[in-house]
């Protein structure tokens, strides 16, 4: 049980009592801390100016930023940890997910208005945002950010039709361009609203975005001064998002790879669009790509040249790890946390990727079960097969001042049994292996 802000935060699985059952725990970060998976990580910040906030999040690759002493804080978190346990449901159910994640933890229930409009041309935009613009005044208390928020749905419109095809910040069609997308590859606009807040959001089924690419263009912006990079009418999909950044209190970026995208932001209902724009923002990224087998499932979530994947199901040796986009990647770091079932051949893994992927410099395993670590271990004693080994790095804590370390071996300390006992830095006791500890080994 966390306490943040002065609430009581169960981020742990906790099937027990139905309440907050995620596959895996969140860790919330109140320092500037650059944590060695920031896929998992929610940062709690005290009032931080947004290039503040963006410049961490492209330095640490910790995408989900919420301020501690925001008014709706609870649903920030947990649509933070939602996010990041579980994107897809921001698909399925864009407005709960975003507006009311708690209603299926907590009794009570807020009343969600959603409504969606489909369009595939550019013809449409006028009948659209008329439309758009009759809802927003509708909606009670949203009075005061109804023009804003049209001109935030107006950005959505031109951006998915004239930047989301290409996947390029810097490509762009001529706004004047007649443009017309297959009926499968429709867009959606969304307006949903609870008593209190107001969401905006566009659905696209190009999933070409780059988060990563987003978030350095609006640091650069930032950079460059922000009213004047709004003047200068930047070009694609950076205006749109900056312009965001600038008007509303939230904002949403969420990518399925080549699949689909969900970009928006959030209001305040009640308030001024000047006290919006002068409140603390929040940022909520997420970027990830599913390749599926029979059998069982790895997510890709990337920051940088590092690739997480995380494993569920049982995969077998003919997965389709060729599917798995590893450009440019330096990296692998495998999460085993959700298989069905533990098999020391999962550490046959790395070199089925190694064949696709002699680029591959380093390989991480995170949360390992201890018989993978001593099957490892052994793989490395008794064969030559594991070549691209390097070292096994495992957990010790000392009993007499509970410190705990991490100690790495080589790969010549494994096979000749010859590593020296880990000693404890403050105390100099020796140390004992951690076995409740995160495990790690290093290829």
């Amino acid at each position: 049980m966390a306490k943040i802000a002065g609430l009581q935060f169960n981020l742990i699985n906790d099937t027990a009592n139905g309440k907050n059952p995620l596959p895996f725990p969140v860790q919330t970060l109140l320092t500037d801390e650059s944590p060695t998976l920031p896929e998992d990580c929610i940062s709690i910040r005290k009032g931080d100016s947004p290039d503040k906030l963006v410049h961490y999040m492209t330095k640490t690759g910790v995408w989900n930023t919420i301020q501690d002493e925001s008014e709706f804080f609870k649903d920030r978190l947990f649509l933070s940890a939602h996010l990041i346990q579980n994107p897809n449901l921001f698909f399925v159910k864009p407005t709960k997910e975003i507006l009311a994640p708690t209603e299926d933890l907590i009794p009570g229930e807020k009343l969600i208005s959603e409504r969606r409009w489909k369009f595939r041309s550019s013809v449409q935009k006028h009948e659209v945002i008329n439309d758009i613009k009759s809802y927003l005044m509708k909606i009670p208390g949203a009075k005061g950010v109804a023009e804003t928020a049209l001109i935030i749905a107006e950005e959505l419109y031109t951006n998915a039709l004239f930047n989301a095809p290409f996947g390029d910040l810097n490509s762009t069609l001529d706004r004047s361009t007649l443009v017309v997308l297959d009926p499968e590859m429709a867009v959606e606009i969304i307006v949903g609203s609870t008593e209190n807040r107001l969401f905006v959001g566009c659905i696209d089924s190009f999933g070409t975005l780059s988060c990563e690419n987003l978030l350095e263009r609006i640091y650069n912006g930032f950079n460059a001064g922000f009213n004047k990079s709004v003047n200068m009418e930047m070009g694609g999909a950076g205006i749109g998002v900056l312009r965001m950044v600038d008007l509303a209190s939230d904002i949403y970026a969420i990518v399925e790879r080549d699949k689909r995208t969900l970009i928006g932001c959030g209001f305040v209902l009640k308030r001024s669009s000047k006290k919006i724009r002068q409140t603390a923002k929040t940022f909520h990224f997420q970027s990830f790509q599913n390749i599926v087998s029979p059998s069982g499932v790895i997510r890709v979530e990337r920051r940088g040249p590092v690739v997480l994947l995380r494993i569920s199901g049982d995969i077998k040796a003919d997965f389709p790890f060729a599917e798995i986009d590893l450009t440019d990647t330096k990296e692998i770091i495998l999460d085993l946390r959700l298989l069905s079932q533990v098999d020391p051949q999962i550490l046959r893994i790395p070199l089925e990727i190694f064949k696709n992927t002699p680029s591959i410099e380093k390989f991480n395993f995170e949360y390992v079960p201890h018989s993978i670590l001593t099957s490892a271990i052994e793989m490395v004693q008794q064969s030559e097969e594991m070549g691209n080994l390097r070292s096994i790095a495992l957990p010790f804590f000392c009993t007499e001042c509970k410190t705990s370390s991490i100690f790495f071996f080589s790969k010549c300390e494994v096979q000749m049994s010859g590593a020296q006992e880990p000693r404890c830095s403050k105390c100099r006791k020796v140390m004992e292996p951690d076995e409740d500890a995160r495990k790690l080994i290093q290829l």
